[in-house]
Parts: C-alpha cells; sequence; structure tokens
C-alpha cells in the first residue's frame, strides 16, 4: 500500500518537501557543479604551467650543453621565481647548484641542493641529492656534517653501494683507513651483485694498499 493514499497527498508531501530542502539540494547541486569545473580548470592550469616550465627548462639546457652559463643560471633562476610547485624547479636548482661548483661557491650550491631536496617528492631524488650535498661537504671539508647526512639516510635502496663508498671517502680523509677500507669492500660486493662498474672502487683500495678481497 503506498504511503499516500492520493495523488493531492503525494503533490502536498512534494511540496513540503521541496520547501524544505529544495534551496539546499540546488546548492548541492551548485557546489558539485562547481568543484567539477573547478578541478578541470585547476588541472588545465597545472597542465600550462608544466609546458611553460618545460619551455624554459629546455632553454636552460640548451644553454648549458653551449656552455652559456650566464644565461642558464638565468632560465633556472626564471623557472624558480615563477613555477617553484613543478618539478622542473627542482632540477633547475640542481644546475644552478653545478654551476656554483664549477665557480667554486660551494655555499650557494650546498644552499640550492638543499631546497632541492626540501622539494623533491621523489625517493630517487631524494638519495641522488643527498649524495651530492654530501659531496660539497667533503669539499668542504666539513667531514662530520658528512658523515651524519649520510648516516642518516639508512633506507638506501639501490643506492647502497654509492653510500657507502661515499663513506669511505670520509673515513679515508679522517685518517680511519681500515674503516675506509671497510666501506668500499662493502660497496664493492653491492655493486658487483648489482652488476655495476667497481673500478673507481677498486683504484680507491688499490690507493689504499689493501686488498680488495673480502
Amino acid at each position: 500500500m503506498d504511503i499516500y493514499q492520493t495523488e493531492d497527498e503525494q503533490v502536498e508531501a512534494l511540496k513540503k518537501w521541496w520547501e524544505e530542502n529544495g534551496k539546499s539540494a540546488i546548492f548541492g547541486v551548485v557546489l558539485g557543479l562547481m568543484a567539477i569545473f573547478g578541478w578541470r580548470e585547476w588541472k588545465d592550469y597545472e597542465a600550462q604551467q608544466a609546458a611553460s616550465a618545460s619551455q624554459l627548462y629546455q632553454e636552460m639546457i640548451i644553454a648549458t650543453r653551449d656552455q652559456k652559463a650566464d644565461k642558464a643560471g638565468e632560465k633556472a633562476k626564471e623557472i624558480v621565481a615563477e613555477y617553484e610547485s613543478t618539478a622542473y624547479a627542482v632540477f633547475a636548482k640542481l644546475g644552478l647548484a653545478k654551476n656554483a661548483v664549477a665557480n667554486g661557491e660551494l655555499d650557494k650550491a650546498r644552499e640550492n641542493l638543499q631546497w632541492a631536496l626540501d622539494n623533491t617528492r621523489q625517493d630517487s631524488l631524494r638519495h641522488v641529492i643527498t649524495l651530492r650535498i654530501a659531496d660539497v661537504l667533503i669539499a668542504q671539508n666539513k667531514l662530520s656534517e658528512a658523515n651524519t647526512l649520510l648516516g642518516n639516510n639508512t633506507n638506501r635502496g639501490e643506492f647502497s653501494a654509492s653510500y657507502l663508498q661515499m663513506e669511505g671517502d670520509v673515513q679515508r680523509l679522517e685518517g680511519n683507513v681500515d674503516a675506509a677500507v671497510e666501506a668500499y669492500q662493502k660497496a664493492v660486493s653491492i655493486a658487483q651483485e648489482s652488476g655495476l662498474d667497481t673500478s673507481i672502487l677498486d683504484m680507491k683500495l688499490d690507493d689504499l694498499g689493501r686488498s680488495k678481497e673480502l
């Protein structure tokens, strides 16, 4: 049996529902439409930003290839200033860090690398940047800081050999030959298991006059 016995009762019930809920229903529909079109506009905006940043990044790469460091630096700074939220800004910062190292501006290089590290979401890139920061710290003879930075990264994955090699470098510079050899040997073992080239590690072990055998 129907809840409402007659059509008039059904009409009256509908009118009452509309009076009580009609405005909120319309508001909900409007909000839904705004969300849909707002999301589309945002995605279009993101795509436009990425395209513009990509163009500048290509210009930066070309300038770098043509050894026009000043122009490459200008393009990199423009990317960071205008498209900070894109992944291209991270790579632009890496480019600025590379130029800073070439100019002997190690503090500036470290600053750019730290920005890139703080703003990247890619785990693999975080490892690459961390190792570059450690390399800069070693060049600055800040061995303790470098060792701490390396030691704080325990989930190393495919970068384990690179971390161990860098740790070996720190130990060697601190005069801890045995610890350096141990780190290098572990790095060699991991690299060989992964099918990676070990020639640099082998040379470092030879320089220390120690056997490469575990």
